[in-house]
């Protein structure tokens, strides 16, 4: 039983570690963090430009299952799947996805 408790407590210790690097970045990780948004944001904007290739992207992903050589951040992964959806007539006629409410543009 005492095993059990231990190793509880460690698990515990370990989230509360991992939790506090999470929770408490450093201004230079922050920095990097949001340079390497906007490098990779610039990347997909001007490669996903219009509905050719998002159609395209979405084809390559969705359709023949290919995967990507990068991770595609969300906002971008849902302007592909969203034109796939319209294209292929499984997006409601008329709606639209609702825009990002995020500050940084990420």
């Amino acid at each position: 039983m005492s095993n059990d408790a231990t190793t509880t407590t460690m698990g515990e210790l370990a989230w509360h570690s991992r939790r506090k690097a999470w929770t408490n970045a450093t201004n230079e990780k922050i920095a990097s963090q949001n340079a390497r948004a906007t490098e990779t944001n610039a990347w997909f904007n001007e490669r996903l430009d219009d509905q050719k290739h998002l159609l395209s992207c979405y084809d390559h992903l969705i359709v023949r299952r290919k995967e990507s050589n990068q991770p595609i951040p969300l906002k971008f992964a849902v302007k592909v799947i969203v034109q796939g959806w319209k294209r292929d007539g499984t997006w409601p006629e008329g709606m639209e996805a609702p825009t990002s409410t995020d500050p940084n543009g990420f």
